[in-house]
């Protein structure tokens, strides 16, 4: 559907005036427990963020005489992605993802098809003028608006654990390994390790699995969005900002927020090889709606194939994943948070386990697993250059979204 008008331009935006009437506009869809003042200000601090500055586009969609018909946000990540060499080989290759997010039509503006106009741009965008291998969002809106422009959906599950802010009665058992909440300094800390492991062992793990599973001559890629610190430390201002103004903590009591957790020995060095059992993972706090998140979760029970009995590695990562979760969970009580989300949690080994202990051990936590139906991933693949533009657009190409979770949304 063509836009109303068609003399418009869609432009990255870095004019404090056009910014300011998208934030106006916006604060009614993202603004949820913030005054509009609090939200303008919180939206001034995560625009001035090296993360934003490194990377960030702000597209705005307007006609000549008139401020504002739809907005998006384009967030660059660095991609690691695999390639097949003609010898078999595989090996793994650097790009750049772009992360849409908060796609926006002031209501007086809708089904005029600004939006289609503005979505077909940016994909076009994507594609050509800044050079990325890929993009992603998630929809809020079902998944066959986007995937008219090229994005697919890509489903993913979810494990929920519904917490009682109550203190559990339960008999606690103590924890198997040694387990830490982190600082957000300890937790950046994380971040080298967890893009090694991706590169060297996840992808071309998941790789392989997608090449035994799909006939030839169909071109297969893994792909995984790498972590910076950047990025992490954007998601910690905005949580510490909500902590601040909405539940009005002191510096002190923002400080003591975890942002990370490990369990185990965590190795120090990228290549030192694994002795002992460990898992760490990343946390997104959000006091305001309340929730929480668990992102870039690794259960590490030790490698397959090793000395160790399969049984006993089921044992070890069920009783890693418990640790993770009965710490995260009485962080989120301490903190008055509900809710703690894991995405794609079998991808995990023993965490659907460890959920199901930690239940056991505590009633008062509620543990589902479900498909998700809302915040749908969705994913456009192009190639290096748009080299395999064609090929995905003609279903010659599959790509599998490793690490398919909330830290690649805005």
């Amino acid at each position: 559907m063509a836009a109303e008008g068609s003399q418009f331009v869609l432009k990255a935006t870095e004019d404090p005036t056009e910014v300011g009437w998208t934030n106006h506009a916006s604060y009614t869809a993202f603004g949820k427990k913030l005054s509009l003042d609090q939200y303008v200000r919180r939206e001034q601090a995560l625009y001035n963020h090296p993360f934003s500055r490194d990377g960030y586009t702000y597209l705005l969609q307007r006609p000549p005489n008139d401020p504002y018909l739809c907005s998006c946000e384009n967030f660059k990540r660095p991609l690691y992605f695999t390639d097949e060499l003609p010898d078999g080989s595989v090996v793994v290759r650097e790009g750049l993802i772009g992360s849409i997010a908060t796609v926006f039509t002031p209501e007086k503006n809708r089904k005029k098809g600004y939006a289609s106009e503005l979505m077909q741009r940016v994909i076009d965008d994507c594609r050509g003028r800044l050079g990325l291998t890929c993009s992603s969002l998630y929809s809020d809106i079902g998944p066959r608006f986007y995937e008219t422009f090229g994005w697919r959906t890509y489903p993913s599950r979810e494990l929920l654990l519904d917490i009682s802010t109550v203190e559990a009665k339960a008999t606690v058992q103590p924890s198997k390994y040694v387990t830490r909440l982190l600082t957000l300094e300890e937790s950046l800390n994380l971040i080298p390790l967890d893009n090694h492991l991706l590169k060297s062992k996840d992808l071309p793990a998941a790789h392989a699995r997608l090449r035994a599973s799909t006939p030839s001559p169909t071109k297969v890629r893994a792909a995984a969005v790498g972590v910076t610190k950047n990025a992490h430390d954007w998601f910690a201002v905005r949580g510490n900002f909500y902590a601040r103004e909405v539940r009005h903590m002191s510096d002190e009591q923002v400080g003591q927020m975890a942002y990370g957790i490990s369990v185990g020995t965590v190795p120090t060095t990228l290549d030192s090889p694994q002795t002992s059992p460990y898992a760490f993972g990343l946390l997104f706090l959000d006091v305001k709606f309340p929730e929480a998140f668990i992102t870039r979760l690794r259960i590490e029970p030790g490698p397959e194939g090793d000395a160790s009995d399969p049984a006993e590695r089921a044992a070890t990562a069920a009783a890693l994943s418990l640790d993770v979760l009965r710490a995260v969970a009485n962080e989120c009580r301490r903190l008055g948070i509900s809710k703690l989300h894991i995405w794609d949690p079998e991808a995990q080994p023993g965490l659907v386990e460890g959920a199901a202990l930690l239940k056991k051990e505590d009633a008062s936590i509620d543990v589902k697993v479900d498909d998700r139906h809302d915040e749908l991933s969705c994913f456009s693949w192009f190639g290096q250059d748009g080299a395999d533009l064609k090929d995905w657009e003609d279903g010659n190409m599959v790509v599998q979204w490793v690490a398919n979770e909330k830290y690649t949304w805005c």
